[in-house]
C-alpha cells in the first residue's frame, strides 16, 4: 500500500479524492439515478407503485436508494399527490448520516422518514377533500421524498399563483 501511495504522490492525477484497496484505486463519482419523475408521470393514478427514497444503512449517503412502495388510495379526507419537488431539511441530512437516533424522530411530524414537505399535483382526492384532481399544491407529510404520497387534505394547500414547484417545496 505504501508503494501505491508513493507512486500516486510522485505522479499526481487530477483526482481530488482517491480510495485505495489491495487490488485497485478508485475515485468517488456522482451519477444520475435516472428521471423518476418521468416514470411517475406515466404511471398516473393507477396501480403502479410509488418510488420512495429510503436509507439502507444510516451513516452514508451511498446507501440511499429508491424503493417501490404500494400506493394507497385516499380516504375521504385525504388526497394523493404526484410529487414534483421536495424540500431537503437539515433533519433529513442528520437522519441519513446516522446523527439522530430514531427516538428523536418518533413523536415528530414525519417520524423516521426522509422529507416533510413537498409540492405537486393532486392525482386522487377523497370525497370529503376540498381539493380536486389536477390541482397544483403544497403539502406536508412524512416520506415526501417520493413519486407519490397520500396525506390528509388539511395538510395540503393550493400552490400560490406565480409560484413554481421548486420554490414551493423549499419555502
Amino acid at each position: 500500500m505504501a508503494e501505491k501511495l508513493a507512486r500516486e504522490l510522485a505522479a499526481p492525477s487530477a483526482e481530488r479524492e482517491l480510495i485505495f484497496s489491495a487490488d485497485r484505486k478508485r475515485a468517488p463519482r456522482v451519477q444520475a439515478a435516472g428521471d423518476i419523475t418521468e416514470s411517475a408521470a406515466l404511471s398516473g393514478a393507477g396501480d403502479a407503485p410509488a418510488k420512495v427514497l429510503q436509507i439502507r444503512q444510516q451513516g452514508s449517503f451511498d446507501s440511499l436508494t429508491w424503493a417501490a412502495q404500494a400506493r394507497r388510495a385516499p380516504a375521504d379526507d385525504e388526497v394523493e399527490i404526484e410529487v414534483r419537488a421536495t424540500g431537503l431539511n437539515f433533519r433529513d441530512v442528520m437522519w441519513a448520516q446516522g446523527l439522530l437516533p430514531e427516538e428523536a424522530l418518533e413523536d415528530g411530524f414525519a417520524g423516521a422518514t426522509l422529507g416533510m414537505e413537498c409540492s405537486g399535483v393532486v392525482v386522487r382526492a377523497g370525497a370529503g377533500a376540498d381539493l380536486s384532481v389536477g390541482d397544483d399544491v403544497i403539502a406536508f407529510g412524512p416520506a415526501s421524498f417520493a413519486t407519490h404520497m397520500t396525506v390528509a387534505a388539511r395538510a395540503v394547500a393550493p400552490l400560490p399563483d406565480g409560484t413554481n414547484f421548486d420554490t414551493a417545496a423549499s419555502a
